[in-house]
C-alpha cells in the first residue's frame, strides 16, 4: 500500500500499501464489522446466484492477496462468484473513467482521490453513511481516525484502503557500529532539529572514510548517507506541520506553503541536500537503489519512509529499527491512502456492502498486515494488545513499530493529507510540484518560491473536504 507523479508512490504502493484484508466470517461479539456471519450466508443462499466484480490495483502479491480473500469470502458465501479486475496503476484512472462512460462500472474499487471526490459529486457512489441506517453492525466508532471520505457534511464516498503513514527506519548495524543509540521512539524524548542534522551529519560518510562533521569531508565522494527521503508531500508536510505550518489554511482559501512556518521548515529539509551533504538531491536518487534497499545495504544510515517499507525490509532479512521524525516545534504525522468505493449502479447493492464490511476485517488474510504492507482500519486492531500481537508485534515488525505507526495515528497533529483535504487538488499539485523541485535542487529558497507561486495556487483554491477526526 504505497503513495501519481509527486503522488505517484502514494498511488501506487503505499496506496496499494493499502491493501485490506478479510474477516473469517464469524460473528463479531464487540459490535465491529465483518462481512459474512452464518445468518448472512444461509440469506445469501436464498436469494440466488450473485456476482460482483471488485476493481484493484497494485503489484502481483497484492492482487494475490485480493484474491485469495475473495475466494475465502465465496467459500463461506456459495452464492457469491467475485471477479477481481486487477488493472495497473498507469492505466488505472483512464480505465475507470472508460467503464463508466460506457455504464459498465464495476460494483466495488479501488479509487484516487482526485477521481472518488468527481465521481461522488456526479451522485454515481453509494453513500457509505447511509448504511449507518439500515446495518445496526455498522458504527463508525470501531474505524480509527480519519478513514473516511466525506465529499459533503454527512455524507461519505468510502473508507481508506488501509491506513499509510511515515516513519524513520534506521540501519540498526550502522549505529551499534558507530556507537549510537537507537532512535526514540518515546515522543518526549525526540530529537530536535539541529541534534537530527548533527547525527546525520555523524553519519554520511565519504569514501576516504570522513564523516561530514569533518572540514576534509569530500561531498563529492559520499559512500553512505546519513538520511534519505523522497519528495512528494507526504515526506516535507510532517515537518512544515512541526512547525506549526499547513498545506494551505484551515478553510483552503490561503496557501500556507508560503508562509514563514512552512517554508523555513522545507528549507531546512533542502538545506540536508544542498548545505549539509546529509542527503543525496532527487537527481542522485534516481542513480542509487530504492530507499528500502539503500538502507539494507548500507548506502543510508536512516530512511525516512511509508510502514510498506517494512515488507521489502523485512523480506530482505535486514537489520532495521523504527524511530520519531524529529521535530521543529511538535510532534507530527500524517495519514495517507486512497478509498475504496462502491459504485451507485450495482444491482446487488446489500451483497456488495456486505463484501465491503468483509474486506476491512484482517481476520482472515492477516498476512497482509503481518508481512508488513499495510495498516487496518479498524481500531481494535490497532489498540488492542492480543489483536496487535497477530500481526503488528513479530519478527517482521522490530520493535518500535506501534509507537513509530500506529501511536500517532490517534494524535490530534495527525491529519489527512492535501489529496484528501484539499478540493481541486491535482491542478494546485501540477502548480506546487514544479516549483518543490527547484528548492530540492537549490536552484531557488524555499521561501522565494513559494512565494512567486502564491497567487497561481490561490486562483485555483476552492476549499476543503471536512474530516472526522
Amino acid at each position: 500500500m504505497r503513495p501519481k507523479r509527486t503522488l505517484a508512490w502514494l498511488l501506487t504502493a503505499m496506496l496499494v500499501a493499502g491493501l485490506i484484508a478479510c474477516s473469517n466470517g464469524g460473528t463479531r461479539d464487540d459490535g465491529g464489522n465483518t462481512g459474512a456471519s452464518d445468518k448472512t450466508a444461509q440469506t445469501n443462499t436464498e436469494k440466488g446466484p450473485v456476482k460482483l466484480r471488485y476493481m484493484v490495483w497494485g503489484s502481483p502479491n497484492e492482487k494475490k492477496a485480493v484474491e485469495d480473500y475473495s475466494k475465502k469470502y465465496m467459500e463461506q458465501n456459495p452464492n457469491v462468484s467475485i471477479e477481481v479486475i486487477h488493472v495497473p496503476n498507469d492505466n488505472y484512472a483512464t480505465k475507470v473513467a472508460t467503464m463508466v462512460a460506457g455504464n459498465d462500472a464495476p460494483d466495488l474499487a479501488y479509487m484516487s482521490e482526485a477521481q472518488a471526490y468527481e465521481l461522488a459529486a456526479q451522485g454515481k457512489l453509494v453513500d457509505i453513511f447511509e448504511r449507518l441506517d439500515v446495518d445496526p453492525d455498522f458504527k463508525l466508532e470501531n474505524y480509527a481516525p480519519n478513514v473516511f471520505y466525506q465529499y459533503e457534511p454527512g455524507r461519505s464516498l468510502g473508507r481508506r484502503i488501509g491506513i499509510g503513514t511515515m516513519g524513520m527506519y534506521y540501519n540498526t548495524e550502522i549505529f551499534e557500529k558507530a556507537g549510537i543509540d537507537p532512535l526514540p521512539r518515546d515522543p518526549a524524548k525526540t530529537m530536535t532539529w539541529d541534534q537530527f542534522v548533527n547525527l546525520a551529519k555523524r553519519l554520511t560518510i565519504d569514501e576516504s572514510g570522513k564523516n561530514a562533521l569533518d572540514p576534509a569531508f569530500n561531498p563529492d565522494k559520499i559512500k553512505q548517507y546519513g538520511f534519505m527521503m523522497e519528495t512528494g508531500w507526504a515526506n516535507y508536510l510532517p515537518m512544515v506541520t512541526s512547525n506549526g505550518g499547513s498545506f494551505v489554511n484551515e478553510d483552503g482559501t490561503t496557501f500556507g506553503l508560503s508562509e514563514p512556518a512552512a517554508y523555513e521548515a522545507i528549507q531546512q529539509l533542502a538545506d540536508l541536500i544542498n548545505v549539509h551533504h546529509v542527503a543525496p538531491s532527487p537527481v542522485q536518487l534516481k542513480s542509487l537503489p530504492n530507499l528500502a534497499t539503500s538502507l539494507q545495504t548500507g548506502k543510508a544510515a536512516m530512511i525516512f519512509g511509508g510502514n510498506w517499507l517494512t515488507l521489502d525490509l523485512s523480506a530482505a532479512k535486514a537489520k532495521f529499527g523504527y524511530g520519531l521524525f524529529p521535530k521543529m516545534k511538535e510532534n507530527a504525522s500524517i495519514i495517507l491512502a486512497s478509498p475504496v468505493v462502491i459504485f451507485k449502479s450495482t444491482k446487488n447493492l446489500d451483497e456488495a456492502w456486505k463484501f465491503y464490511k468483509y474486506a476491512a476485517d484482517p481476520s482472515a488474510a492477516i498476512g497482509i498486515y503481518a508481512d508488513g504492507l499495510s495498516i487496518p482500519v479498524l481500531k481494535d486492531w490497532l489498540t488492542d494488545e492480543e489483536k496487535l500481537k497477530q500481526w503488528a508485534v513479530n519478527d517482521k515488525h522490530p520493535d518500535g513499530y506501534v509507537d513509530v505507526m500506529i501511536k500517532p495515528l490517534f494524535a490530534e497533529t495527525t491529519k489527512p493529507g492535501p489529496p484528501d483535504l484539499l478540493k481541486n487538488y491535482g491542478k494546485i499539485d501540477t502548480i506546487v510540484t514544479p516549483a518543490l523541485d527547484n528548492v530540492w535542487l537549490g536552484k531557488t529558497s524555499a521561501k522565494e518560491a513559494m512565494e512567486s507561486i502564491k497567487p497561481q495556487v490561490e486562483a485555483e483554491l476552492r476549499g476543503v473536504y471536512e474530516w472526522m477526526h
